[in-house]
């Protein structure tokens, strides 16, 4: 959960339902949605509902700009990751938090990742779950007999 002043990335907006959530309590939420529909829907979607502090953009996630040089308090990925990825850790401020769900279905697990100082993280399993892949993310290379 976001507190006030805080900065947030959010992967993934889909119909901006929680992008909403997360700008309620955040200073300013980016989001980042890799389908034009849905980036330009859930825009119209959080104008109409009055919410101002939130930013959808219409960008793959893993092109080489589209994480910018700054750090986030929040980083939320809505969709899941099939291995670790550290390129959105180092876009953790110290202090901040990130939300991701790591695994191939059917066994997935939910983090809170915490950056404790420039060079370290922090990781705790919250739950198993599961959640659609995040489209380009890297998968690892799977064993075939």
């Amino acid at each position: 959960r976001p507190r006030a002043g805080e900065r947030v990335l959010e992967i993934g907006t889909g119909t901006g339902y929680l992008t909403a959530a997360l700008a309620a309590d955040a200073a300013e939420v980016r989001s980042l949605e890799i389908r034009g529909d849905l980036a330009a829907h859930a825009t119209q979607a959080l104008a109409a509902s009055g919410v101002r502090n939130a930013q959808v953009e219409h960008r793959d996630a893993y092109a080489a700009e589209a994480l910018g040089s700054g750090t986030y308090d929040v980083i939320v990925l809505t969709a899941s990751l099939p291995q670790p990825d550290e390129r959105f850790e180092r876009h953790l401020a110290v202090g901040g938090r990130m939300f991701v769900v790591i695994g191939a279905a059917p066994v997935m697990t939910a983090f809170l990742i915490e950056r404790i100082d420039d060079r370290q993280c922090r990781r705790t399993e919250l739950f198993d779950t599961v959640l659609e892949p995040l489209r380009g993310a890297d998968a690892p290379e799977r064993f075939h007999f």
